[in-house]
């Protein structure tokens, strides 16, 4: 085995961890498409909050401006070269709602 190395985080300023591995394993209900140990970064604002949440927000969608990460840089975690790159996707708009829970529950969504 290789020796171990450190990663960099891929971005910089304020960001909240949410479905940490630190709360539980598998972090995401399920072992399935690598995600066990995934760890979701959300950007916020200098206030530490996300997009504001409006009444419109809760019943459509938003415009990805809205929302604190949007626009944001993101880093390598380490150094290479990129190959190929693909940019011409149009951003699509953005849903702030409030969780639902899935039927079956968590645990067994994905077996």
């Amino acid at each position: 085995m290789d020796d171990p190395f450190d990663l960099a985080y891929p971005f910089t300023g304020r960001w909240l961890v949410q479905n940490s591995p630190a709360d539980r394993v598998p972090s995401h209900g399920t072992e399935l498409f690598a995600s066990a140990y995934a760890i979701d970064f959300v950007p916020v604002a200098a206030n530490g909050r996300t997009a504001p949440v409006t009444r419109s927000a809760l019943i459509g969608t938003e415009p990805p401006e809205r929302f604190p990460g949007f626009g944001r840089d993101i880093l390598a975690p380490v150094d290479g070269v990129v190959v190929v790159a693909y940019g011409s996707e149009s951003d699509h708009a953005a849903y702030h709602r409030a969780p639902r829970p899935h039927p079956s529950g968590r645990q067994r969504r994905l077996r």
